[in-house]
């Protein structure tokens, strides 16, 4: 009658906390040759991404028919309740190196768990799989509705929750899945059309009974090496309203299967929290509002959209957006007694932070000179506003290498984060 109840306390292996940090400093580089960037920046912390299409090996074919990976040479064994599990030795390696790297330098490592449809094939296990890969999406959600996509997901979380629990190669802080609110590119559980052929969403009690699930046992797994560890709820720069409603979109469109991130927060709060609660925390995306613009703190609050009624950004719990012009509302929200893990703030990791510019080839030199100005400056207020919000942990600076604008996001960054 009381539904499922999960155990809050858990005996760990170990006890690695995160490394001591004096800023909330970060940058995403995804290659330890460039370390030194982070270094000379004075990077306190990174988030990387561990595909798991690339990690883990299916035990048995998409018909049951079982598959000996015992004899592979390029292989981990990793026993979990009693079954042999294999990981991609080369692909774990190359992570290893990388996250040592950091961890030999004293910054902390965010790792997302992502499964890019792109790079799947048959070698990853189908039970995992809510679709058909060829779906049209970015990645694909974690299906742990039966019990050998359970098995598989523990088993994946026990690997990297026991590999990276150690000082010398730790990650901190675990992202599961990527974005979800925005479920029709990054979350998808179904078709996004039904047999009418119109777009559809999933109704968000469904959703998010699959996505806790994914979300505690990740928790429960890697906890059980690392009493430090924690999970986060990846979100876009949306929060009151969906991406569908608050765009104004109109017509049958993809952006109709997408959920308010308030609500998504809300749900766990009012029916994983009297399942047993435990920490999790926020890995957030505060985007400007669809918008090129150099300064998003000014032109965010006035942006309107299109058509009548406009959904204006503003300090409230209300805010259609949360982005770089607003980032107190996490506090506003998180401080709330409902909010609270043991009487403590959540934390907030901010893991995709960027500010746009024009266009330098439809804009005049002198224009596109003004904007650069005013894009480090943005960078720079938007580092100090998170610096001075309790709940924000960390925030990292997103792609600092363009193809186009390598020089220019080099300065921007060293502008913003040379001043601790």
């Amino acid at each position: 009658l009381a539904g499922p109840v999960y155990a809050s306390e858990i005996k760990s292996l170990r006890t690695q906390p995160s490394f001591p940090q004096a800023s909330k400093k970060g940058i995403t580089l995804e290659d330890p040759s460039t370390i030194n960037v982070a270094l000379d920046l004075g990077a306190t912390n990174t988030v990387i991404n561990m595909d798991m299409c690339d990690l883990i090996l299916a035990n048995e074919d998409e018909n049951g028919n079982p598959i000996d990976n015992s004899q592979r040479s390029d292989v981990i064994e990793f026993e979990c309740n009693g079954e042999i599990f294999y990981f991609n030795a080369n692909y774990v390696q190359a992570q290893d190196s990388m996250i040592a790297a950091y961890s030999r330098n004293g910054m902390n490592v965010t790792m997302v768990l992502i499964a890019w449809a792109k790079t799947h094939t048959n070698k990853y296990p189908s039970p995992l799989l809510y679709l058909d890969a060829k779906e049209n999406r970015q990645t694909m959600a974690f299906n742990t509705s039966t019990q050998r996509g359970r098995e598989y997901w523990i088993a994946a979380m026990e690997f990297l929750g026991n590999r990276y629990s150690r000082s010398t190669c730790l990650v901190d802080k675990f992202i599961i899945n990527n974005e979800i609110d925005y479920t029709y590119d990054w979350s998808l559980l179904q078709p996004n059309k039904d047999s009418n052929g119109k777009y559809q969403r999933v109704e968000i009690n469904t959703f998010m009974e699959e996505f806790a699930r994914s979300l505690r046992l990740a928790n429960l797994a890697v906890k059980k090496y690392n009493s430090e560890a924690k999970v986060l709820v990846s979100l876009t720069h949306n929060w009151a309203m969906n991406c569908y409603d608050s765009y104004r979109n109109t017509g049958n469109t993809i952006r109709y299967n997408s959920y308010a991130p308030r609500d998504i927060l809300d749900w766990l709060l009012k029916y994983e929290k009297a399942r047993g609660d435990y920490d999790w925390g926020l890995a957030v995306h505060p985007y400007p509002i669809g918008t090129t613009s150099s300064k998003p703190t000014v032109t965010d609050p006035a942006w309107s959209g299109t058509g009548s009624n406009p959904y204006p950004i503003d300090g409230t719990l209300d805010t259609p957006w949360i982005t770089a012009a607003n980032l107190e509302v996490y506090q506003l929200y998180l401080e709330q007694p409902k909010a609270l893990y043991n009487g403590e703030l959540r934390t907030v990791s901010i893991t995709e932070a960027a500010i746009c510019n024009i266009d330098p080839s439809k804009n005049s030199a002198a224009a596109y000179q003004r904007a650069i100005s005013e894009q480090a400056a943005s960078v720079a207020q938007y580092y100090y506003r998170a610096a001075c919000i309790e709940c924000i942990d960390q925030i990292a600076y997103f792609q600092p290498f363009s193809k186009r604008l390598i020089f220019l996001q080099v300065r921007i960054i060293i502008v913003a984060f040379s001043v601790q």
